[in-house]
């Protein structure tokens, strides 16, 4: 047995669950960024996994074993697969983050203040992170940032950010997550969300297709990285696409600094000079 990286493990893992067994390998390939063979490869060692080849495996396969157990679990007490939407637009999701009964159910996991099992779950597959990052509430319009607001859990509210929440999503009675916050008394979260915000220039808004990645206008905060997959970066109603290996910059809060006509390496003004001094910008650790 391959010893395969936890990432990208957990991501197809996930996604095979959550997505039901009627999911193709050229979903789960969009998904995880992976190739359709290798995709069908891995499916079949999840299904090793998921009998009685968990023992004896490296620690890698156990964890995604310990991944793939859990979404079990949640599939076998009713919880189903999203809906996917027949009518999404060339080049968008077919997936409807807000039709998704997976995610629901995580919602419900947020309204009870358990960040740490939820935060354990995004960590071992960013789609589901992207996914959740995106949902809104049909009756409230509360997302999953109102709800760290709400707790005050700022490890929660940073992952959500990195992954494309709205930080100034409005719900049904226009509140914000730092209107939240404030008014239950996170002030320094309150601080964070409002400092998140790029503006009311919509260049930098936060996407709704779970495809892409937000991008940012944070140019003081600038880090240093290097992409390990291609990248597909929302800037301006368009994609930015980063090549795998390829220098970008983030900000603080791990959304891609964008500048003018997506230039990200480094990103560039209207005056066509660096928005970022980028021989000063930290290597990301």
């Amino acid at each position: 047995m391959n010893v395969w990286s936890k990432g990208d493990d957990a991501a197809v893992c996930l996604s095979y669950l959550y997505h039901g067994v009627k999911a193709t390998p050229e979903l789960l390939a969009a998904l995880s960024h992976l190739t359709t063979g290798s995709i069908r490869m891995r499916l079949q060692n999840v299904q090793y996994l998921a009998t009685d080849g968990a023992s004896g495996l490296s620690g890698v396969a156990a964890q995604t074993h310990e991944v793939w157990a859990r979404v079990s679990a949640l599939l076998d007490v009713g919880v189903t697969p999203p809906v996917m939407n027949d009518k999404a637009s060339p080049g968008k999701s077919a997936l409807d983050p807000s039709r998704s009964l997976v995610v629901a159910h995580a919602y419900q996991i947020a309204k009870q203040g358990a960040w740490d099992e939820l935060l354990a779950w995004w960590g071992a597959a960013s789609v589901f992170a992207i996914v959740c990052s995106r949902y809104r509430n049909a009756s409230s319009g509360w997302t999953f940032l109102h709800q760290a607001a709400y707790f005050g859990n700022e490890a929660a509210g940073r992952e959500l950010i990195r992954w494309g929440a709205k930080v100034n999503a409005a719900a049904a009675n226009r509140e914000t997550p730092a209107d939240i916050a404030k008014n239950r008394g996170h002030d320094g979260l309150a601080d964070l969300l409002r400092a998140a915000s790029t503006g009311a220039n919509d260049l930098w808004e936060a996407p709704s297709d779970i495809d892409l990645l937000p991008s940012s206008n944070h140019w003081d905060e600038a880090v240093t990285c290097h992409a390990v997959a291609e990248m597909h970066v929302a800037y301006g109603g368009g994609i930015v696409a980063i090549p795998a290996g390829t220098r970008y910059f983030t900000d603080a809060l791990g959304r891609t600094l964008v500048g003018w006509h997506g230039t990200y390496n480094p990103p560039m003004g209207m005056d066509a000079y660096s928005c970022i001094a980028d021989e000063l910008a930290p290597e990301a650790e």
